[in-house]
């Protein structure tokens, strides 16, 4: 049987009107053990670590950001340092191969990806955006393992 997810309702200080009478609290489920805090900045996300705090230059926490903004910011924020770490491999691997690689790619890293056949290029460019895509759709849903060993 499957439970129900724990919630957590977050009552702000001004969350009572004028005749005393207090909102109805905001419910939000956890997220891998974050509890969305609308009373901080950036809802309480962790991350935020001395001495820089919240680091912030370019404004994308700005306050009033919705929750949602700030999920997808965050995870836009963890892809693309995903794809940058790999990007770095790949390009660390490319110069140590150095001669003959696969697909008769030779010379730099720098050279290697204008070498790369258009049959071969095409089919990466559409692996990389079908996975892209798949990625994008599911969004913030949690993984159910259990479906993936059926």
């Amino acid at each position: 049987p499957d439970e129900e997810p724990e919630t957590f309702s977050i009552l702000s200080e001004d969350s009572s009107n004028s005749d005393g009478d207090v909102a109805p609290a905001v419910v939000y489920t956890p997220i891998n053990g974050w509890v969305p805090d609308d009373t901080k900045p950036l809802y309480g996300l962790p991350g935020a670590v001395a001495p820089t705090g919240f680091f912030d230059p370019l404004g994308f926490a700005q306050k009033g950001i919705s929750l949602a903004d700030v999920k997808r910011n965050r995870e836009a924020e963890v892809m693309h340092g995903r794809v940058a770490m790999l990007a770095s491999v790949g390009y660390l691997a490319g110069e140590a191969v150095g001669g003959n690689g696969p697909l008769g790619v030779v010379g730099p890293a720098n050279d290697q990806l204008q070498q790369v056949p258009l049959p071969a290029f095409i089919l990466l460019t559409v692996a990389i955006a079908a996975a892209e895509l798949k990625r994008a759709t599911i969004g913030w849903i949690e993984p159910d393992f259990d479906k993936w060993l059926q």
